[in-house]
């Protein structure tokens, strides 16, 4: 998770400019319009990177808080500049790796209010155990709280199954790339009841990005 955590630090300065970020981008607008109905309380994102996703959510959405969680330290500190800039003032962001960090954080930063949604963007396939990751989350959030996760999905898509092959025999890191039904059915050992796919792409080219095969599932 260290060389994780370096890696973000590394893009962080340039993260919403460089070149996937358009990519990054309109999956994150897939994940933002899913909020759409949301109550009051907090929206929790984990994995949330520079905030891009929870800047332009607490603006679209005005009944709802934020919370960001990233492991890399540079991207909360820009995250927190780029809100601050942007004179967001509902917005917490807290550095730390979402699978050993104490969930008390996140209450504490909540306040009392509940959390009504979590996102997890392009951060499931880096977790060490997955299940337990998505557990943490089915108990942070409220009764009736919803998770919304977006990752790539191994469905349909060789090379998705060529990286994770290489993830796992040749870098040999935690990194793992899953199909929906595999996710689906971690998402229920975790806790949590109704997983279903909710919006799905797979295409040559999207966004500037080749070969894309993305999942947004809600639970």
């Amino acid at each position: 998770m260290s060389t994780i955590a370096k890696h973000f630090d590394e893009l962080a300065r340039s993260y919403e400019d460089y070149r996937l970020a358009r990519w990054y981008k309109a999956q994150a607008e897939q994940v933002i319009t899913a909020l759409s109905g949301c109550k009051d309380g907090v929206l929790l994102d984990i994995g949330c990177g520079t905030g891009w996703l929870l800047r332009k959510a607490l603006k679209q959405y005005p009944n709802l808080r934020g919370i960001g969680v990233d492991i890399s330290k540079d991207m909360i500190a820009v995250a927190q500049s780029k809100a601050s800039a942007e004179q967001i003032d509902r917005l917490s962001f807290v550095q730390g790796d979402w699978e050993t960090m104490e969930i008390g954080i996140v209450e504490e930063l909540a306040n009392s209010r509940p959390v009504v949604v979590a996102v997890c963007a392009s951060s499931m396939h880096y977790f060490a155990d997955p299940v337990s990751a998505m557990r943490k989350v089915q108990n942070s959030l409220s009764p009736g709280g919803k998770l919304l996760l977006l990752d790539r999905a191994s469905d349909s898509s060789m090379l998705t199954r060529t990286w994770a092959l290489i993830h796992k025999y040749i870098l040999r890191d935690a990194v793992r790339f899953y199909s929906v039904s595999a996710i689906c059915d971690m998402l229920c050992e975790a806790g949590f009841r109704d997983a279903y796919l909710l919006w799905n792409i797979k295409k040559l080219a999207w966004k500037g990005k080749c070969y894309t095969s993305i999942a947004l599932l809600e639970a």
